[in-house]
């Protein structure tokens, strides 16, 4: 994998390494995978204070899903961009009907230490192109979880997923963090995500103006 899927990797390291210090996170299976495929990472990517960051990223996320999963019993769960995240081991997902969701390389490579059963289905699919979708025949109430992805999609493509979302389900609870524009400007100056091959990515004012015009009533969603 390269480009943007590699970067996968980052975040990854970042659970492992908090959960074996015994911080932030419990992620035993973060811990077990890396120690199977540990992957070279540029010296940006396994800074400790970045490491601490996506831990405690991935706890905010976590927190917020298992207070969305108490308060919709029956809702269904998209975790697009799952990368090799065992979030739906961390919250107890495994009641819900759950689909991880990421690039058809990144499942390939995510079934190699998870297996759907159950409730629990991976789902190849290039969230922008959004035929994804077509794989879910559930219509009711979503949870969605976007961590570390909304950085990659431009505004266009972000609009024409907050649609698609919009018709497809009755309602939606998302969750997603973004770069202020400051931020998406510097990254290509320094930014971990450079050492993996991405050099483009948005944020700032018009990922808030698209966010707030094109989500409409059916879609709560929050901002990190």
């Amino acid at each position: 994998m390269d480009g943007i899927n590699r970067t996968l990797y980052i975040p990854l390291y970042g659970r492992a390494k908090v959960s074996k210090m015994g911080i932030i996170l419990n992620d035993k299976s973060a811990e077990e995978i890396w120690e199977k495929n540990p992957v070279p990472l540029g010296k940006q990517s396994k800074s400790r204070w970045l490491t601490y960051f996506m831990a405690m990223r991935a706890r905010q996320f976590d927190d917020w899903a298992k207070m969305q999963l108490a308060d919709h019993p029956d809702a269904i769960v998209l975790h697009i961009g799952c990368g090799l995240d065992s979030r739906v081991k961390r919250v107890n997902g495994h009641n819900h009907p759950w689909y991880d969701i990421d690039f058809p390389d990144v499942i390939a490579e995510r079934r190699r230490f998870f297996a759907g059963s159950g409730e629990y289905r991976m789902l190849p699919g290039d969230v922008s192109s959004l035929e994804w979708l077509s794989g879910i025949d559930y219509c009711g109430t979503a949870v969605i979880i976007m961590e570390g992805v909304s950085m990659y999609l431009a505004p266009d493509t972000l609009k024409g997923l907050f649609a698609a979302l919009t018709q497809h389900f009755s309602g939606v609870h998302l969750l997603m963090d973004v770069y202020t524009q400051f931020g998406a400007q510097m990254s290509k100056l320094k930014n971990p995500i450079k050492e993996a091959g991405v050099t483009q990515t948005y944020g700032g004012g018009m990922f808030r103006r698209y966010f707030l015009m094109h989500v409409s009533s059916n879609i709560s969603a929050s901002i990190l």
